[in-house]
């Protein structure tokens, strides 16, 4: 499962998550697993009233992409400001371009580093806004995987 979310409703608990299953299941197998999951969390917590599922396949092909990183050292530069200017100077690295069949958008994936006791929360919201920093100053990017290290202490 992934994409798991928790609301409160009126004092009670709805949860709403995707189910991953193998994509030649049929809908009716893949229904009734969905089911005995959906029983399994409310016998586990009688407080939950609802459990909402979506059912997907994932992803099984390889997607072919060509690094291009080499090709756009001003876009390196430009993802590196930003993201330096998030996260420190010096604590972006590993910014890398690929570009998949056009006309699809360039993916990007870079390495942050943030303090290495800082909760995971705050480095995902972090992560989060520097996405959205990325996105608006560089439109048309396609995914952005922000790949959180964590600072290495005083004596490493």
């Amino acid at each position: 499962t992934h994409d798991v979310r928790v609301r409160e409703v009126d004092g009670q608990l709805e949860a709403d998550l995707h189910i991953e299953v193998a994509p030649d299941l049929s809908l009716a197998e893949a229904h009734r697993r969905a089911l005995d999951l959906i029983a399994a969390v409310r016998a586990e917590n009688p407080a939950v009233r609802a459990v909402n599922t979506h059912l997907e396949a994932p992803e099984t092909t390889v997607q072919v992409e060509r690094e291009v990183t080499a090709e756009r050292p001003d876009l390196v530069a430009r993802i590196q400001s930003i993201a330096e200017s998030y996260v420190g100077a010096g604590n972006c690295h590993g910014i890398r371009l690929y570009q998949p069949p056009p006309p699809a958008p360039l993916n990007v994936v870079l390495h942050c580093v943030f303090p290495a006791d800082q909760a995971i929360s705050t480095v995902h919201e972090q992560s989060a806004v520097l996405e959205r920093a990325l996105r608006q100053a560089i439109p048309g990017l396609g995914r952005v995987l922000i790949h959180a290290d964590p600072a290495p202490s005083a004596g490493d």
